[in-house]
């Protein structure tokens, strides 16, 4: 099973790869016919949401000349940086583990609970059941550059080609990406991502 990608990016690339022949207006028009950005739909716990506006606070306060940053803009480094960690060279086989893992963990609906029943005064029988979860998901909408897109989705396009049944969407990804920082947000290191973040907007 191929990722689900909602946006066909890689098989519009490789349209345009397989028609070199195309009039110069027709590139002109087929550019103009393509927004530079496309839309995101991330889902993550409301929670989390609130953590990190707590922290794009505190980062504004913090940074010594004056910005706009919100949390969209704090997406947008997460994943500009898993980019650039992906070019420079990845262990894919244990990154698709661990997506997988997080995929497993962050997406289900349900957690498997175990229960115990007394068949009879000398047996007592385990079964497991699907319990709801109980958190409460915030879904936002944002904007990345088409080109950023498409590289999300040729590395998800890779991973699918090691393992048939991997199936994250980009969404899903750059939802994860989020997820995992605010954890590190939760365990206490506010202060060393604050300034890697103020890093990262000195050097642009």
């Amino acid at each position: 099973m191929k990722p689900q990608k909602r946006f066909n990016l890689i098989s519009d690339r490789l349209q345009e790869i397989a028609s070199p022949q195309r009039s110069i207006l027709g590139n002109l028009f087929g550019r103009l016919s393509k927004t530079p950005t496309v839309g995101l739909r991330l889902r993550f716990p409301q929670y989390d949401y609130l953590r990190a506006e707590m922290f794009v606070e505190d980062l504004l306060e913090l940074c010594d000349y004056e910005i706009t940053f919100q949390v969209d803009d704090l997406i947008s480094i997460l994943y500009k940086d898993f980019l650039v960690q992906v070019a420079q060279g990845t262990n894919q086989k244990q990154l698709l583990i661990k997506l997988k893992e997080k995929q497993d963990r962050h997406f289900r609906v349900s957690d498997k609970v175990a229960e115990y029943v007394w068949l009879n005064p000398n047996h007592l029988h385990r079964t497991e059941k699907n319990v709801p979860r109980k958190v409460k998901y915030l879904m936002m909408e944002m904007q990345i550059l088409r080109k950023a897109a498409l590289r999300g989705e040729v590395f998800l396009m890779d991973l699918s080609q090691l393992d048939p049944e991997f199936t994250l969407t980009l969404d899903q990804l750059i939802s994860i990406l989020f997820i995992d920082f605010v954890s590190e947000l939760k365990s206490g290191n506010d202060a060393d991502l604050v300034q890697n973040i103020i890093a990262h907007l000195r050097d642009g």
